[in-house]
């Protein structure tokens, strides 16, 4: 089978971590891929499509192949890049392929994301061998695309084995119009009870090379991942600097002003989405360097912290400083993290390992439980 000729590929990468969007780079260069363009949050991912426009740019920038983007991101995040590419009358291309990339790989969140119109979707830590396979897959089998009310993008039903599944659509073939050349979305809303089909020239494959087929050289890939690898020292100085992070913005929550103090309820809500920010950094990261703990502590972390609610008491205000059980079990991952350095527990840890964990989720349930009993009369 034919390699591909990444050479000739241009991707964008829209991600807000410096680190990632690096580590993204340099893995993509090591698998061929030579034109390659970042973004560091979702407002200038779409200001950089804006600049393509047809083909090449005010700004010398080569039209975009695919887009690399991360689904958590301030002010407009991945799924704003999405709805903005599939849908909006500037989109220089709606049919661009989308690869979302997040450590929130929930359920809801993948559905969210296809629902949008995603063709791909990459759970954070990955692989080099991973986001190889994403990569041949938008290049070499790309879904038809599909308009309906409510939804553009590609096909969101990939099983075509002849598998027994419900049938949802409400159109028969003969009511749904088939295309072989793309068409605006904007234009077909016109028409909004439309249902079309798009199965169009596969152009990607046609201009790497891929003679019917294509694949990415095992040697490519192993240099990725040795790419990444490479980074594991940075990482290291990375997650020092994320658990002192973590350690000042617990020390703000303890100090956090009195109840009914001017600005309480911002300062405690600055703090806990800097701790839930810091969480799912630590979350995509960790198991990428040989520090699958990390990536479970984070993960907890995040979740523990990501809903600012949990601080309402019965009266539906804010507690200030927050109840210390929370307090008390954001310490606790940070110091689970901070032994896991000390020690430098690689893999699951084992034993040891396992028992953090389950000492965190116990934890975890203490609190939910203490934050759902009725306060003592």
């Amino acid at each position: 089978m034919t390699d591909l000729d990444l050479s000739r590929l241009s991707v964008l990468i829209a991600e807000d971590a410096p680190f990632m969007r690096r580590l993204l780079k340099g893995m993509l260069r090591a698998v061929g891929v030579q034109r390659i363009h970042t973004a560091g949050n979702g407002a200038e991912a779409i200001a950089t499509l804006q600049r393509v426009g047809d083909g090449w740019g005010a700004d010398n920038i080569p039209e975009i192949d695919l887009v690399i983007c991360d689904l958590v991101m301030p002010s407009l995040d991945g799924l704003a890049v999405l709805r903005w590419l599939r849908r909006h009358p500037e989109s220089p291309n709606a049919y661009i392929p989308f690869v979302m990339i997040s450590a929130r790989s929930d359920g809801d969140v993948v559905a969210a994301a296809r629902d949008g119109g995603v063709n791909e979707f990459i759970a954070k830590p990955f692989s080099a061998d991973a986001v190889a396979k994403r990569l041949l897959s938008v290049i070499t089998h790309p879904r038809q695309f599909v308009f309906a009310p409510g939804y553009f993008g590609p096909d969101r039903r990939r099983h075509r084995d002849g598998r027994a599944r419900v049938e949802r659509r409400k159109r028969s073939d003969a009511e749904i119009e088939l295309f072989h050349s793309p068409k605006s979305p904007a234009v077909l809303a016109r028409g909004a009870d439309r249902v079309c089909l798009f199965r169009i020239k596969n152009r990607l494959r046609d201009k790497l090379g891929g003679d019917g087929g294509g694949d990415i050289d095992a040697e490519r890939i192993r240099a990725a991942e040795a790419a990444i690898a490479e980074q594991g020292t940075e990482y290291g100085r990375i997650l020092v600097d994320s658990v002192e992070a973590l350690s000042r913005h617990c020390t703000h929550l303890e100090h956090a002003p009195a109840d009914g103090a001017p600005g309480a309820a911002d300062v405690t809500a600055k703090h806990l989405r800097a701790i839930n920010a810091l969480a799912h950094e630590l979350r995509g990261l960790g198991g990428m360097f040989g520090y699958p703990l990390i990536t479970a502590i984070g993960k907890s972390l995040y979740l523990c912290t990501q809903d600012l609610s949990a601080l309402d008491d019965s009266s539906g205000t804010v507690n200030h400083p927050p109840t210390i059980p929370l307090l008390t079990l954001v310490k606790s991952h940070i110091d689970s993290i901070r032994l896991i350095l000390r020690d430098d527990i690689r893999g699951d840890g084992g034993r040891p390992g396992a028992m953090l964990l389950e000492g965190l989720a116990r934890a975890t349930e203490r609190r939910q439980t203490l934050s759902t009993e009725p306060p003592a009369s």
